[in-house]
């Protein structure tokens, strides 16, 4: 049986009631830091301009792009707000696998639910929760070349996901959004390393994907199932050449606890505005000047 279907099948299944409250206090806190952060970079370099164009293509007034108040397809407000989320690099981290994880779940999930209409805040929270848990499962399992942007290679994922939940999705339709996502499933680091735009736009491209896969699949479009361990699924493809020796592995940590334990919940919250590599730094230089008599001069 491909893993997928374990997949599905707990994401289909999972309610709110089989959530641990203190995963959803965390899930609450992190909708208000990923909102917050929205809010922060909504006039970073690059957001209008994307916001103008998307603006400018009409379409069917589904969803809201954030701070803007205009009405847009469900797919570009996700992609928008996402896109502000992550311009100023101040969203959530998992540390470990090296990810932001609810940049594009939280977007997608926002631009899903007001598309559909009608959703509660339980609903809401367990599309999140599980969406942001499939993301940080994949960053922490499966071992990526150099190279990838593994915030969007995986963000994808969890955006599918949450929307397929939220549209109310079953389980065959649910698989072949996660297979239409594996279709394009993609980000790289060169943007970050020449420091330009893409960098932010990258997991914002990512949540537009995830919630067109999930629309795609609500009409019938199929896709593949063996999107980790297939000839070349991710593991193969995306990562080392030789996984068949380390197949059964990756796959067995990708799902273990499923359904136990919430890996959103290992999620922090930066203390700092900026990109985490640059906390150690900070957290040096503050230790600095309390430990000695150090002026700005």
């Amino acid at each position: 049986m491909p893993v997928i279907d374990e997949i599905v099948k707990h994401i289909k299944e999972t309610t709110f009631e089989d959530i641990p409250q203190e995963t959803v206090e965390k899930q609450k806190d992190l909708l208000i830091d990923t909102i917050g952060v929205a809010l922060g970079g909504a006039k970073a370099p690059g957001v209008r301009e994307v916001i103008n164009l998307l603006k400018g293509m009409g379409g069917k007034k589904e969803a809201t792009i954030l701070v803007d108040g205009g009405k847009v397809p469900s797919v570009h407000a996700a992609m928008a707000n996402s896109l502000m989320a992550h311009s100023l690099d101040f969203d959530d981290m998992h540390e470990k696998a090296g990810i932001h994880a609810n940049v594009s779940v939280i977007p997608t999930a926002l631009a899903m639910a007001e598309s559909v209409g009608g959703v509660d805040g339980k609903t809401f929270l367990t599309a999140i929760i599980l969406g942001v848990d499939l993301v940080c499962r994949m960053g922490l399992a499966i071992p990526l070349s150099r190279g990838w942007h593994a915030t969007t290679t995986f963000g994808i994922f969890g955006a599918a996901a949450s929307s397929s939940k939220i549209l109310g999705l079953n389980e065959e339709k649910m698989a072949n959004a996660l297979g239409i996502a594996y279709c394009q499933s993609s980000g790289n680091r060169q943007g970050r390393l020449e420091g330009v735009l893409t960098k932010r736009l990258q997991p914002a491209l990512a949540s537009k994907a995830g919630l067109f896969s999930s629309l795609l699949a609500s009409q019938g479009i199929t896709g593949p199932r063996e999107i980790f361990e297939g000839d070349w699924g991710m593991l193969r493809l995306y990562g080392d050449p030789q996984y068949s020796r380390k197949k059964e592995k990756i796959i067995e940590s990708l799902t273990r606890d499923l359904g136990k334990t919430f890996l959103g919940d290992q999620l922090s919250i930066k203390p700092f505005p900026s990109c985490k590599a640059t906390h150690t730094s900070i957290d040096a230089v503050l230790n600095l000047l309390k430990q000695n008599r150090i002026r700005p001069e």
